[in-house]
């Protein structure tokens, strides 16, 4: 009965998905990345490394990390989708965004994307691998390429067609140098290039 109870928590723990932590600095009076796109269940610690107080508060009441004094951080766990934008109580210039998708990237309320769009990777810069997100408002025949500084293509990370919704893909540049890249999302006629940073 022992082996049998064993396996079976083995077998529901292989098929969880891990939430992710994502990373906010705060740093020269601005939060750094200013927009993330992430999944119910998620984690968003923000971390202030200025030497001036800050704070990150949402406008619509989701969460208020109170005095953040130098190197002191926040966390907060995303249980539900929507997009919050937030603020520094100290510094009402410094804004942010967090939207929150469900796994299967179509939101509770089953609403879809209302246009093709391409957020910011994350983390940017990074080392090693990166993650773009982007969104479909319809089927699309879709594309994603990383270019060099030069803009030669170097990898073809996706050519496939998807459902509407939101989609991620995550670029491996462990073998690549560090510089400025950019990656470009063709969905059907509509086509997005965004920069980022490789540092190693």
């Amino acid at each position: 009965m022992k082996n049998l109870l064993t396996l079976l928590v083995t077998v529901a723990l292989a098929g969880t998905v891990a939430a992710a932590t994502h990373q906010v600095n705060i740093q020269n009076y601005a939060f750094s990345p200013d927009s993330l796109i992430i999944e119910v269940g998620d984690t968003v610690r923000w971390t202030n490394r200025d030497a001036v107080p800050h704070t990150s508060t949402a406008y619509d009441g989701t969460w208020n990390s109170g005095t953040l004094s130098q190197n002191q951080s926040y966390s907060c766990v995303f249980t539900s989708t929507g997009s919050h934008s937030y603020y520094c109580g100290f510094h009402p210039m410094m804004v942010g965004a967090v939207t929150v998708n469900s796994p299967t990237g179509i939101d509770q309320a089953g609403t879809l994307p209302e246009r093709f769009s391409v957020y910011d990777n994350y983390p940017n810069p990074f080392n090693a691998s990166t993650t773009i997100h982007y969104s479909l408002a319809t089927a699309s025949n879709v594309i994603v390429e990383i270019f060099d500084i030069l803009g030669h293509r170097i990898e073809t990370l996706l050519v496939e067609r998807q459902v509407a919704g939101y989609h991620s893909v995550t670029w491996n540049a462990v073998d690549k140098p560090s510089g400025i890249y950019f990656y470009r999302v063709k969905a059907d006629d509509s086509v997005q290039t965004k920069r980022m940073a490789l540092l190693k």
